[in-house]
Formats: structure tokens, sequence, C-alpha cells
């Protein structure tokens, strides 16, 4: 939501607005909590700003961090947990003294062994910054670690510039009506400001995974369409090898041998190819599926469960390309196949 500039030009104006924004859609009926922020999580960098602690010397060396502005039950609508302290109450205004909320990973960072509650910091301003709070590390991006994150109240922030904040509203169960619901809200207060492209979290949260989902959906198409060529290479192979066996089937059939034991013979024959074909197979894929890195995340590159799955696969093609022609062959008349 963005704030025209000519009529929000007043700080005040501005922080009041999202505060009473904040409340509306929080008190709809199932609605579990509703906050903003500058910039939703797990969708890139933004606003890397330095930060010192107070009561070290001043030597121009910061550690940067990730900075959100945020207004209303934010933490609670997206639920990042409160590890200590508390965060932003109607009383941290602009008149109050300047307080944040920090990440855990700053405080590992900055106090890895000491309260890091009323401990000052230098960040985004002259004056100090006291901590109030500690919450829950946020990742940066779906493929990043978390990073340290400094939290500003926006009525305490409001004056540094007009910030566009993305509204975060969480029900508590399925509510179709919920964008018509806050646009209605919204219209109570400015009948001129609209909602934009209102959508799911976790929708915006996968747009970061977009290109690496389409590109390993295209990996995985090309995988499956290489799978079938290669069972019905296998199955051709080895059926085109036991079709020629037709005649020796039919003479040892001629000279007493059960057909049930010619056929195991053959699905013998054509189970040792298999088996060498898929061994070798494995050993190739284990050192070519290392280019996949690049696309997996969270998943090993030689998962035992794919690999076991593949081998059975084409292991059962082979048995199957060379029992079923074996089985048509000894159905046939000895004498026939022997003429044929």
């Amino acid at each position: 939501m963005n704030l025209p500039a000519g009529r929000y030009a007043d700080p005040e104006r501005r922080a009041r607005f999202h505060r009473d924004f904040e409340a509306r859609p929080a008190a709809l009926p199932g609605v579990r909590a509703a906050g903003a922020v500058s910039r939703l999580p797990v969708t890139g960098t933004y606003h890397s700003w330095g930060v010192q602690r107070t009561d070290w010397p001043s030597t121009g060396l910061y550690t940067p961090t990730q900075n959100r502005v945020v207004e209303g039950s934010y933490f609670d609508a997206v639920g990042i947990p409160v590890l200590r302290g508390r965060t932003f109450r109607p009383q941290d205004t602009a008149d109050a003294p300047r307080r944040v909320v920090v990440s855990q990973q700053l405080v590992h960072e900055l106090f890895p062994s000491e309260d890091p509650i009323g401990r000052a910091l230098r960040v985004a301003a002259p004056e100090p910054a006291e901590i109030i709070g500690v919450v829950g590390d946020v990742a940066l991006g779906a493929r990043l670690a978390p990073r340290p994150y400094v939290y500003h109240s926006h009525s305490q922030f409001a004056g540094n510039r007009n910030w566009a904040l993305t509204q975060v509203v969480a029900p508590d169960r399925e509510r179709p009506s919920i964008a018509a619901d806050v646009r209605r809200k919204l219209a109570q207060i400015d009948p001129a400001l609209v909602v934009y492209e209102p959508t799911m979290l976790e929708d915006v949260i996968a747009d970061g995974v977009s290109q690496e989902r389409f590109a390993l959906g295209l990996v995985a198409s090309f995988a499956l369409l290489a799978m079938v060529l290669a069972a019905i290479g296998v199955y051709g192979v080895l059926s085109y090898s036991v079709s020629r066996r037709s005649r020796e089937m039919g003479i040892r059939m001629a000279l007493g041998a059960p057909a049930g034991a010619v056929r195991a013979l053959i699905v013998r024959d054509g189970g040792r190819l298999a088996a060498l074909g898929v061994g070798l197979g494995v050993v190739l894929a284990f050192g070519a599926t290392r280019a996949l890195n690049v696309l997996l995340f969270g998943v090993n590159p030689v998962d035992p469960a794919v690999f076991a799955a593949s081998a059975v696969a084409l292991a059962a093609v082979g048995l199957a390309a060379s029992w079923i022609p074996a089985r048509a062959a000894t159905k046939l008349d000895p004498i026939h196949a022997v003429r044929d």
C-alpha cells in the first residue's frame, strides 16, 4: 500500500493511518492477526544497513543487517516467534525513545554471551535505539541462510520516508472474502486508496523459486522421457534377442525340457544382461547427477531411493522383455518352432 505523498506528507499522519488501518482487519471475525512490513520475508535483500553496539568504540566497522519497518501485529501474522522481551506497543510512538526488535542471528553476532534486552545500537539514525525484543530468524531467500535482522516501529520511523508497507492478514480459517473485507475497511479510512495485488504469502515465496522449479521440472520431464526410451530400448533389444532363440527353445522342448525350465533359462540370460546394463548406468549416473547440485535444495543429488527406484524399474523392464517373448515361443509346438 502506497500513501500519496501530497496528502500524507506529514509523518504523524502516515503513522496514524497505518496504526488505524492495521487495527481494522485485525478486528474482523476469523482474523488471527494483522500487521504490515516494508518487505515480506523470503523475498530477497532490502535495506541492508550497518549496525554497531553503542558500548563499543566507534571504529567505522558495522555489522551488515537487514532492516524492516513494521506496524501492527506483524510478527504474529507471519508466525515469527518472540524469543525474548517484547515487540512494539502503542506506547512506542515518535515521542518515545527509539526502540528496535532484533533477530536471534544478530544476537549471536553482537551479543554472543550477553542478554541484549535493554542494550543500545547505532542503526539508521544518529540517536541510539534500545533493543526491546528478540525474535526468530527469517530466511532472506528460499535458498539463503538467515541473516541478522533489525525491525523498526513505523510509528517511530515514519519520518524517515514515506514507507510503502505490505499488509499481512492471517485468518484462522478459510475466508474467501478476506480481500473484499480489507478493501471495505480501507475505504472507511481513505476511499482514494487501493489494495494492490492481494495474494497468498505462500505464493509470494513460491515466486522466488519459480525459475528453479521450472528448470527442475524441465529436467524431470527429460529424465522421465529418457527413462521411457531406455525401457523401450531394453525391451526391444532383449525381445529381439529372445525371438532369435525360438529355434533353440523348440529343440530343447523337443528333447524333453519343460517349457517352464526353458523360460527360466531365457529370463536368467536376459536378467544378466539387464543387471550388467543397470549396474553400468548407476555408476555413470552417480557421477553425472552431481551437475544437478545447482538446482537442488535440501535434497541429496545422490539419493539412494531414486537410484534404487530407477534400477528396479529398468531391471523389471529387462525381465519382462525376456519373459514375454520366451513365454510366447514356448507355447508353440516344438516341431513348428524348429521348422520356422
